[in-house]
């Protein structure tokens, strides 16, 4: 990321943490664990339990995450080096995956809930704000066809240890299981009281605006002429038709939504728009 004043590299090894601050020809280098004890927490700056709390997220490491919230940091901080885009634990967790097909190929065991809800729960329990941000709108836009078909191409010409990753007569089941990889987490927002209707834009979430270093006064001034969530997953197509009943359960359709269908090119989600419509 470009950055007006400091720069952080992040070096893992193992549990520990190798942090590089540059500022001009100056450097700082710190090692440290990541937290599991109170006892560990204590020994950390206020800056460095937010950092940790955001990784931990990010892996969706639920035991660290809660020994740095029990702690009393705030689980709608951000970091504050990158501007508005600065990473808060909510927006990590919008932006994660967590791959159930990928892991049933592995013959791994899928918990109940599975660590992507168990994080969401574990940050709404310390005081999160669902409404903080258009999360939302983030979770349907950020995958499309396009980015669910790349993944299963690159897939599809992979193996590991001689074996291929996936078999072609698997397709249909990868497509469900992408899907609903989205439709998981959305739905627990959704359950929380997200207001489905946030708007959102793509710019305050690009690298544009990142370097810009856009405030959140601009950020919202982008959402306030933004789109619906519900339209966008419209746009998508009949591949994403749970999103939209889900969508459905919270909001309802207005007249983009007919545009949203017409513009998905799916015969099929343009009839089922009008149809639901007229029953409106």
């Amino acid at each position: 990321m470009l950055m007006k004043y400091i720069r952080e590299i992040l070096f893992f090894y193992g549990g520990f943490i190798l942090i590089v601050l540059f500022q001009s020809c100056q450097f700082e280098v710190k090692e440290f664990t990541m937290p599991y004890s109170s006892e560990d927490v204590e020994k950390l700056t206020d800056d460095e339990k937010l950092w940790c709390l955001n990784r931990s997220v990010d892996r969706l490491d639920c035991e660290c995450a809660t020994v740095i919230l029990e702690s009393g940091v705030d689980p709608d901080s951000c970091e504050g080096r990158f501007g508005w885009i600065d990473s808060n634990p909510l927006m990590i967790l919008a932006d994660s995956r967590y791959d159930v097909f990928a892991r049933l190929k592995a013959e791994d065991t899928i918990p109940s809930p599975t660590p992507d809800i168990r994080m969401f729960d574990l940050l709404l329990l310390h005081g999160a704000d669902v409404n903080k941000r258009p999360y939302v709108w983030y979770i349907v836009t950020r995958t499309k066809s396009d980015d669910v078909e790349s993944l299963w191409q690159s897939r599809l010409g992979s193996s590991e240890n001689g074996k291929p990753l996936v078999d072609a007569s698997e397709k249909d089941e990868f497509w469900k299981s992408s899907v609903e990889d989205e439709n998981r987490l959305l739905r627990a927002f959704l359950k929380a009281g997200a207001k489905p209707d946030m708007l959102g834009h793509p710019y305050p979430f690009s690298l544009d605006a990142e370097r810009a270093g856009i405030t959140d006064r601009q950020a919202k001034e982008y959402f306030a002429k933004g789109t619906r969530a519900i339209n966008e997953a419209i746009e998508k197509g009949m591949a994403w038709e749970s999103q939209v009943d889900l969508l459905l359960q919270y909001t309802y359709l207005d007249e983009e939504s007919l545009n949203a269908a017409q513009r998905s090119g799916d015969p099929e989600m343009i009839k089922k728009i009008q149809k639901l419509w007229e029953k409106q």
